[in-house]
């Protein structure tokens, strides 16, 4: 008989879980904030007496200060460090989300907004960055799975805060309750080290972001770009307006049903946080991504026409719903993919701007689909998120081979030599 094989969970040091711990939450806490708006949109229009394009343009707001959030921070993670960039980009959405609260009308939520959005954008790309460059390559996209895990987590908690605090502090009360993730995140920050394999870097390379754009990465820059805009304008589409569709009145493409709002974002959500760490494990385990990116693809788009055209059926919206909740773990190859692709000096340059010009495109979805509704009905008009996914199916036929060594992890130096990896 041969010797059995250690669980991999095993192989994984206290330093890598740190990382990880600390990139979740981060993701988590940032989703939350994001997305409680999404929870209280209906209010808003109520009590500012906004129109639901003007509604969806503040959403839009949010995503697109994300793309220069993305950026800045995204360059800043090269020169500052991962570790310390992820606190600055909490610290920023959460005073963002807090100051919603105290909106005295439209405009300055909008303008609130906007600095959440500032720090969310820049969040992604420091948390991938933490993470793919501290795990070993052969469980790095496990990794990614359980950060891109965090989203569906803080979607989900957001629903059950909202379900739980509006209705006796009201959306203000909501929103301030976004102070949290700084309390939270900047606990778990402290003593976090920077990677290994950034500080060698930082100390024998020099670092030059647009090199992001020389001849040698032009074409995967680009390739990855409309990887990322594809799904990004997919799930902005739908998840935006989602709970609005379904509180809102039937005459106007709802379903009238505000009693199904948490159990259904319950269900999505939940088969998120099991499909992304499971995508992740599957393909360390088994390879073939492309293939798998191109089945969650095509089958996010049926899950979103489902959706769309499901009228009154509560059990077709259902259906849309599952199919979405456990396919979109295609996301999981983004952080992966990207990072994999460009060498540390400009890895998390690469990840602000891939990643956020997909949220710069795909972050019109919100106020195309607000537009449709005038004409369409809500749940009609978010049949254009079918699109986005359609071109994540093509593109993922193209995507780089992942290149392995370009991230080798270093971790195992931080073992014996702990207060080396501090700066």
């Amino acid at each position: 008989m041969g010797e059995k094989t250690a669980p991999w969970y095993k192989e994984i040091s206290r330093y890598q879980w740190k990382t990880l711990s600390v990139a979740v939450t981060g993701y988590a806490l940032d989703a939350m904030d994001f997305l409680l708006y999404s929870t209280v949109i209906m209010l808003i229009i109520s009590e500012f007496g906004i129109t639901p394009g003007f509604a969806g343009l503040i959403s839009s707001a949010s995503l697109m200060a994300a793309v220069l959030g993305g950026y800045l921070f995204g360059v800043l993670s090269d020169f500052i460090g991962r570790s310390k960039a992820l606190y600055i980009t909490v610290i920023i959405y959460s005073i963002g989300t807090f100051m919603s609260g105290f909106s005295q009308d439209a405009t300055q939520l909008l303008m609130w907004r906007i600095l959440l959005g500032l720090g969310m954008g820049g969040e992604w790309g420091a948390g991938m960055a933490l993470v793919n460059e501290t795990w070993p390559s052969k469980h790095r996209m496990k990794a990614i799975g359980f950060v891109q895990a965090g989203w569906p987590i803080g979607y989900l908690v957001a629903v059950i805060i909202s379900s739980i605090v509006v209705p006796h502090l009201g959306w203000r009360g909501l929103f301030m309750l976004g102070v949290v993730p700084a309390i939270i995140v900047g606990i778990m920050r402290l003593k976090m080290p920077e990677p290994p394999s950034w500080i060698e870097t930082k100390k024998s390379e020099k670092i030059n972001p647009v090199e992001l754009f020389h001849r040698k990465y032009i074409k995967r820059t680009f390739i990855l770009t409309l990887f990322t805009t594809g799904g990004l304008f997919g799930y902005y589409a739908g998840g935006t307006w989602l709970p609005t569709m379904i509180k809102g009145p039937a005459e106007e493409g709802g379903f009238a049903s505000p009693e199904l709002v948490l159990p259904l974002m319950l269900v999505m959500n939940m088969l998120g946080i099991i499909s992304f760490p499971l995508y992740g494990y599957l393909v360390d385990r088994f390879g073939n991504q492309k293939s798998v990116i191109s089945l969650c693809g095509i089958t996010c788009a049926i899950g979103m026409g489902i959706m769309a055209f499901a009228g009154s059926n509560i059990g077709m919206l259902t259906i849309g719903l599952i199919m979405i909740g456990l396919f979109e773990a295609f996301f999981v190859s983004y952080g992966v993919t990207i990072s994999e692709s460009y060498p540390t000096r400009i890895r998390g340059t690469a990840l602000g701007f891939v990643f956020n010009t997909g949220r710069l495109i795909g972050g019109q979805a919100p106020v195309m689909v607000g537009m449709l509704a005038i004409t369409m009905g809500l749940s009609k008009a978010m049949i254009i998120g079918s699109a986005g996914f359609i071109l994540v199916a093509l593109v993922s036929l193209i995507l780089p081979q992942r290149n392995l060594e370009q991230v080798e992890s270093v971790s195992n130096d931080i073992q014996s030599h702990p207060k080396e990896a501090q700066i």
